[in-house]
């Protein structure tokens, strides 16, 4: 889900953990990231529509990428 709503996007999209920065439009890149739960995760956003893009990428993070927690 990062990677399709980052290519929405004309804005260089990253994620930054622990000092690992990757290119959030590349899958991956995020795979390699080994992200999970409760990982403390760093958006960078750079160009023209960077301030929509971080929302839209943050918005799935507070989202909890829609999914149910059981």
């Amino acid at each position: 889900m990062i990677a399709q709503t980052a290519v929405k996007f004309t804005s260089r999209i990253f994620l930054e953990k622990a000092g690992n920065k990757i290119n959030a439009k590349s899958i991956m890149g995020i795979i390699t990231l080994a992200a999970s739960f409760g990982s403390k995760i760093k958006i960078i956003t750079e160009g023209p529509d960077e301030a929509e893009a971080a929302q839209a990428i943050a918005a799935l993070f507070n989202s909890g990428f829609n999914e149910e927690l059981g």
